[in-house]
């Protein structure tokens, strides 16, 4: 991370997390368990590996 203000980078995040709840809106109630272009993970598990991932970034 280094390079960029601590500034920046938490409004890349703010971004990030943005982005993320906007595409979490945008999934009808009943496709949380179809399958998605990456192999054995259904939408459910695309978006929590997501989170999980803007989680462990610290701020």
């Amino acid at each position: 991370m280094s390079g960029m203000a601590a500034g920046q980078w938490r409004t890349v995040l703010e971004k990030a997390h943005a982005a993320l709840r906007t595409a979490v809106e945008g999934v009808p109630a009943d496709a949380w368990e179809r399958p998605t272009p990456c192999e054995r993970w259904n939408v459910t598990q695309v978006l929590q590996r997501a989170v999980g991932d803007q989680l462990a970034t610290p701020d």
